[in-house]
């Protein structure tokens, strides 16, 4: 899957760099290649989050820190972070504007792909009661990307998504393991009438009570499988955007 990753990246790269017209053969050079790419590293993330998801519901471990899904995911985390560099080189602001929204969707998307182990690190907070877990609330910003809405984003790198209404965009945050923990934690991933420092209490209020090892089980599970329902979102809108390019690019004019 790293090298459909990589090859992925390279054609975000060459098409954020293209210069000239967007036209039918932008579309069978690199966006037709692009899209399939990426169906294949989507495919094959959503079955590692599937293993995750079911190794972490045998009932032989015990919810501790021993647990080797949490060893899974760390490794996953780690073998990829050459992705981040590469992800370095990929600017979609700079690229043709009709390009902009596709090229968007993806790195959306392989943000989270790409994520670093602290998510890891945090979901492995949740295997052993609090109290000797050492969570916090430093803890819990750290873990699901930052305060404020947009994470640890500046708010030009968030995704901005097409709404219904011609011209109208709705925020997604850039990190699909984020939002699924904050459903999981908070039942909504939406904004408040909070403070940041409100937010972040109830956060962790609501990790204290997850005491027990079947509550800890739990949390976890849902996390893992509310985070492959946010891919399969995200894979829905990177399609949605590749529709439209290609019903643009390939009508007759």
């Amino acid at each position: 899957m790293l090298d459909l990753a990589l090859k992925l990246i390279d054609y975000l790269v060459a098409l954020a760099k293209k210069h000239g017209e967007v036209n039918r053969a932008t579309f069978d050079d690199f966006v037709e290649p692009t899209f399939q790419t990426f169906e294949k590293v989507h495919a094959d993330y959503i079955e590692s989050l599937t293993r995750y998801s079911e190794r972490l519901g045998d009932m032989k471990y015990r919810m501790d820190w021993d647990h080797p899904v949490f060893r899974d995911i760390e490794m996953d985390s780690l073998k990829s972070g050459h992705l981040r560099k590469k992800l370095a080189d990929f600017n979609a602001s700079k690229s043709p504007p009709k390009l902009q929204m596709f090229l968007n969707a993806i790195h959306f998307y392989l943000r989270g792909l790409s994520a670093s182990g602290e998510r890891a690190e945090f979901l492995d907070k949740f295997a052993v009661p609090l109290e000797h877990s050492g969570l916090t609330p430093a803890d819990i910003e750290k873990g699901i990307g930052g305060k404020g809405r947009f994470g640890n984003l500046p708010k030009n790198d968030a995704y901005l998504q097409r709404a219904r209404e011609p011209g109208s965009f709705g925020v997604i945050f850039a990190d699909p393991w984020r939002e699924a923990l904050r459903t999981q934690l908070l039942g909504f991933d939406a904004p408040t009438d909070w403070t940041d420092d409100e937010e972040w209490r109830e956060i962790y209020d609501s990790a204290r009570r997850g005491q027990s090892e079947e509550e800890r089980r739990r949390l976890c599970g849902y996390a893992l499988r509310d985070t492959i329902r946010q891919f399969q979102h995200a894979y829905g809108v990177v399609s949605t955007e590749y529709a439209m390019l290609r019903s643009e690019l390939l009508s007759p004019s």
